[in-house]
């Protein structure tokens, strides 16, 4: 993957463009991004730019920005629209900035090239700080932008996964806690998540509440989940980790993504993969949307299995998922398992950018813990991103 942009103008302003070695979406103090924002300029109602690629091919543009909503756009590129894509919600407050895809492999000659970008919904702050052209490659060479290999023994790097405390959702049993070893810990270069069988004080207890969350004294279950919601966000590109299943009735496991902004499920969400464990031989993966009725118009596949039929539990296996503008591709150890066309007639929801979410929880399509069983545990490798 390259990138190219000599300058960019944008509302008369130089901004700095990054090599793709260096450019990275989740920690800008790093590599000297222009203090000063970039916002749609309201008299205009436009974005003016100059972008220098060195080479005739096709490219992709993508602005390094946040919106405060959604935003469709109209783009010429020397005077002559050219077909853009709809904006994403990416923050529920304008100060996070994510790449996100503006235009999808348009013809460019090697030289400088004027950009028009419009708003047809000024009225969302859109603020931009950088413009980037990559070029398109057959086939696509991915970089690496974010990973976590979990090298050091300990709590996962803080810098990378936040926890999160509670009974979170689905009336589910377990309770997930933070800092707490027992469920949660690093040690020999895998992270391990374990659910445990055990009274657990809920510490939103509140009996006059009308939420589940809070309404319940304490839990049955204890567990941990991690995410990158305040670290790392992804609007496409390849999410995969490395991770060793345990089959047995009432382990759910799971790793998965969801929108950064939005409410669900129009905020999206990528079942990278769940294991119900009653089933030692299939994951479940798939994909969370909104139709246009609001509804949730999931499309899942609840039998992926082994290449050659092998229990799915017991050894490491790579889950992965790649995905655009038009569709999404669910991996199992580099073997394509599954996918789902985008209909044009639907929105995609996932072209939010996405954070990932690692967790162990307990019963439901997993069916009951026996009566024996005190412990649930998964092990990940790693963790890597690329784009």
């Amino acid at each position: 993957m390259k990138f190219f942009l000599i300058s960019a103008l944008l509302a008369g302003l130089a901004a700095t463009i990054l090599p793709a070695a260096q450019y990275r979406n989740f920690d800008y103090a790093a590599v000297h991004c222009p203090e000063k924002d970039f916002e749609w300029d309201s008299a205009e109602k436009s974005f003016h730019a100059e972008i220098e690629v060195s080479a005739t091919a096709r490219y992709n543009l993508y602005l390094d920005m946040t919106s405060l909503g959604r935003n469709k756009v109209t783009l010429h590129v020397d005077g002559k629209e050219v077909p853009a894509l709809e904006l994403p919600w990416t923050a529920r407050q304008g100060t996070r900035f994510l790449r996100i895809k503006l235009a999808s492999s348009i013809s460019l000659a090697a030289g400088r090239h004027s950009i028009e970008i419009q708003p047809q919904a000024p009225w969302r702050k859109v603020t931009v700080r950088a413009l980037l052209a990559e070029k398109v490659t057959v086939p696509h060479r991915w970089q690496l932008v974010w990973s976590d290999e979990f090298d050091t023994d300990g709590f996962p790097n803080p810098s990378k996964w936040q926890g999160e405390e509670g009974l979170l959702r689905g009336e589910e049993p377990q309770y997930y806690t933070i800092g707490r070893k027992e469920n949660i810990q690093v040690e020999g270069g895998i992270l391990r998540i374990t659910a445990l069988r055990e009274k657990w004080r809920n510490r939103f207890y509140d009996p006059d509440s009308t939420d589940w969350r809070k309404n319940r004294k304490e839990a049955e279950f204890t567990s941990a989940q991690i995410d990158t919601y305040n670290s790392g966000a992804w609007q496409y590109g390849k999410i995969e980790a490395r991770i060793k299943l345990i089959a047995g009735s009432g382990r759910w496991p799971a790793f998965w993504t969801m929108g950064i902004a939005g409410g669900w499920p129009e905020q999206g969400e990528i079942d990278i993969m769940e294991f119900f464990g009653k089933s030692n031989n299939r994951v479940t993966q798939g994909l969370h949307r909104a139709g246009n009725d609001g509804q949730d118009h999931g499309v899942q596949d609840w039998n992926i299995k082994t290449r050659d039929g092998s229990p799915m539990e017991g050894r490491f296996h790579i889950f992965s998922v790649v995905w655009d503008e038009n569709k999404m591709e669910f991996f199992i150890d580099n073997r394509k398992t599954f996918e789902v066309m985008r209909n044009p007639e639907e929105p995609w929801c996932v072209d939010i950018p996405q954070y990932i979410i690692l967790n162990h929880a307990v019963g439901r399509h997993s069916g009951p813990v026996p009566d024996d069983v005190s412990e649930m545990s998964f092990y990940v490798d790693y963790v890597r991103v690329y784009q």
